[in-house]
């Protein structure tokens, strides 16, 4: 299953089309920094922070979710802790551990793993137009369309929240990842397997 989501309009009020072959899906509203909503498959969600390091979201008016970023602790000297940070969705029925990956242009993805298995697949497109984001969805699976949805509007209420974008000009980002752990998190055949099976 590939999915597409486009932003469609930039701040003050900035909009996302969520698309399946074409046909709309889904819509996000991001009035501001750390809060948004989305409309995914007749459920409607918002996205609050609580704190700075915690989201939570509610679907059809009831607590839900929570996305929050996590320590991979690598090294720890009396009380200071270091290592990589990776961040984890937590919704009644799944738990969901996600890493970045930065390979080089354009090979920026967000890994899926529930159960030590990779689900779902985010390729953030680092060119970017107009301050105008897009993303691609790769899952084998309807079920995690959801929880990737909402991380896709996390990530843009936070990390991609071009508060201070003027003009019409183009960019382009390259995002490398350093540590060893986290680049084996990105399965390149993943993809592949996703896009074949979508062409059936």
């Amino acid at each position: 299953m590939i999915v597409n989501f486009e932003q469609k309009e930039r701040l003050p009020l900035s909009k996302h089309e969520i698309t399946r072959k074409g046909e709309l899906i889904g819509t996000t509203v991001l009035p501001e920094a750390w809060i948004g909503t989305m409309q995914l498959l007749g459920h409607d969600y918002e996205l609050n922070a609580e704190g700075f390091e915690k989201v939570v979201i509610r679907k059809d008016g009831m607590p839900y979710a929570e996305c929050m970023s996590r320590l991979h602790v690598t090294k720890q000297i009396l009380f200071v802790k270091t290592g990589w940070e990776y961040y984890e969705l937590i919704t009644p029925e799944k738990t969901y551990q996600i890493y970045e990956t930065g390979l080089g242009a354009d090979k920026h993805f967000y890994s899926f793993y529930e159960h030590d298995q990779v689900v779902a697949i985010i390729h953030k497109n680092d060119v970017v137009k107009r301050f105008l984001d897009t993303y691609t969805f790769y899952m084998k699976e309807e079920q995690h369309l959801e929880a990737v949805s909402l991380y896709c509007l996390f990530l843009e209420s936070t990390q991609y929240y071009d508060m201070d974008a003027t003009g019409n000009e183009s960019s382009a980002t390259e995002t490398i990842t350093m540590q060893k752990e986290l680049k084996e998190k990105y399965d390149p055949t993943f993809i592949e397997q996703v896009i074949a099976m979508d062409k059936e």
